[in-house]
């Protein structure tokens, strides 16, 4: 079953901006799907600086989390 324009740029625009990036970070999207993803990123600013930007940002946050929670040594 094909999924036309339309109804990609419906789904895509009803996703927030972190899974966009995910769906985006994950590749092998056909043509059409890959065009109406880079169509609404653009749309919302999300340019290739931005989402560096946002992965070092919750990679960042993560590895904060890790030292706050992670294992501690008793000793």
């Amino acid at each position: 079953m094909q999924i036309s324009f339309d109804q990609l740029r419906a789904r895509y625009r009803n996703l927030s901006d972190e899974k966009l990036i995910e769906i985006y970070k994950g590749g092998g999207l056909n043509e059409t799907a890959a065009a109406v993803l880079k169509e609404e990123m653009s749309a919302r600013g999300l340019t290739e600086t931005k989402i560096a930007s946002l992965l070092k940002a919750q990679h960042e946050n993560k590895e904060l989390e890790y030292q706050s929670t992670g294992p501690k040594c008793i000793g």
